[in-house]
């Protein structure tokens, strides 16, 4: 009886395991609002996310770079009321969530207008009427090597001032802020290729200004006029299809689609979570994959990827989480690595990882003996799903399985070499 109760324990133990539901990812926030928008004042407000332990708010405004005023805070609840607001001065908001040890990307800034009620995109910010508006009908004309920046005249300004950089990289290697008293400025020493972006406000006395224009992306083979909010409002598609592939204890390769007219893709990683020692890099290729070494094993990463096009770049694909390989050698109680399979000391030692798996699996080979192999997978219907020759050169080997275009389910890992074998189980999830 005792031994019916182990094995049915046992069972209970192994289905709860399969079909047990993964935690559920850290979502950005959504619905961001301004409400009761008074003098100084107002109340920024967002939509609840399941399983927030807490959210990080970020107020700034937007027409002093650097900012002169920048709140950084973290809230219990779903609303903020922020005070020593500038009337007539453009703000802009942001939050993310923090769950149990995750954290969320940022949302989309919200911009907001102090004591006036006026919300929206700073793409057209500020009202034409007033006494300061902002410039419009950003240009740009290429003449060997030469870039003519122009806008329409703003009916009683003084001067204008413009800010001109370069797109890809970050900090920019290329700034320009310059005071011009005319509506046009002639660049040189642009590089062919390169994108560019400028932006220009009016001033109109001592104490009026207008608020940013948008940015104005350009390069040496033409332009286009984006809106500000970073997008190339469709011209540029947000990537997809973020795979991660060959990982290894210390590397991985990062894959994602080709977007239709990108001329580049900038990539973040980052540790996830970063812990108290952050690791971030940023990286810009001119492909669609990304070999990342010198990692850390058994240890979580993220990493996303976005378009650059000539028209700006594309908003951020969503974060794609994955884990290094942890050090097969060193195999505990602790390690969702599949236990070694029973064998004898004439049959080889098989493990793989990540296990459940997804997209890919690493497999481990010891034992081998300098001898061919062959390594099978098998539904649990006994169907062959997978099949892999390997001529072993030492007695160890190591390799990747494709498993993302098989059902999800319960398989069997087999290698076979000579007459020995052993055998694993993997699930697809």
């Amino acid at each position: 009886m005792r031994t019916r109760f182990s094995l049915l324990a046992a069972f209970f133990l192994l289905f709860t395991q399969l079909h047990a539901t993964p935690p559920s990812a850290c979502d950005i926030p959504s619905g961001l609002k301004i409400d009761s928008l008074a003098a100084g004042a107002a109340w920024l407000s967002w939509s609840p996310v399941i399983g927030a332990v807490q959210y990080e708010l970020e107020v700034e405004d937007e027409q002093n770079n650097p900012s002169t005023f920048k709140i950084e805070i973290k809230v219990s609840g779903t609303q903020y009321h922020v005070t020593g607001l500038t009337a007539g001065v453009l703000y802009k908001f942001k939050v993310r969530t923090r769950c149990a040890d995750d954290k969320s990307d940022w949302s989309s800034w919200k911009f907001f207008t102090a004591a006036s009620g006026n919300s929206g995109n700073p793409g057209n910010p500020g009202n034409p009427s007033a006494s300061c508006a902002v410039p419009q009908n950003l240009k740009v004309m290429l003449n060997g090597g030469i870039a003519t920046l122009s806008w329409s005249k703003v009916s009683g300004a003084n001067h204008y001032y413009i800010e001109v950089e370069d797109e890809q990289n970050n900090p920019s290697n290329f700034h320009i802020e310059q005071t011009v008293n005319d509506t046009s400025v002639a660049l040189s020493g642009l590089q062919t290729g390169v994108l560019y972006k400028f932006k220009v406000r009016s001033h109109c006395d001592s104490s009026q200004q207008s608020v940013w224009s948008s940015w104005l992306f350009f390069t040496g083979s033409g332009t286009v006029n984006n809106p500000g909010s970073g997008s190339s409002n469709g011209a540029c598609s947000k990537p997809a299809g973020l795979t991660v592939l060959n990982i290894t204890q210390t590397g991985v390769t990062l894959r994602w689609d080709s977007v239709p007219g990108a001329l580049s893709y900038t990539i973040e990683v980052e540790r996830n979570p970063s812990g108290a020692n952050p690791w971030k890099i940023t990286v810009q290729v001119n492909v669609t994959t990304y070999a990342l070494t010198n990692l850390s094993l058994d240890t979580r990463y993220k990493f996303k990827v976005r378009a650059n096009c000539s028209s700006g770049h594309s908003d951020w694909a969503e974060w794609r989480k994955f884990k290094t390989a942890p050090a097969f050698s060193s195999v505990n109680s602790n390690s969702n690595l599949s236990a070694p399979a029973a064998a004898t000391a004439n049959e080889p030692e098989l493990q793989v990882w990540p296990n459940p798996a997804a997209d890919q699996a690493l497999v481990s080979l010891r034992g081998l003996g300098q001898l061919p192999a062959t390594l099978r997978l098998f539904h649990l219907s006994g169907q062959l799903a997978l099949e892999q020759n390997i001529d072993a050169e030492t007695d160890t080997w190591q390799g990747q399985i494709d498993v993302s275009q098989l059902p999800a389910g319960l398989y069997f890992l087999q290698v076979q070499s000579g007459t020995a074998r052993s055998t694993q189980k993997l699930v697809v999830e």
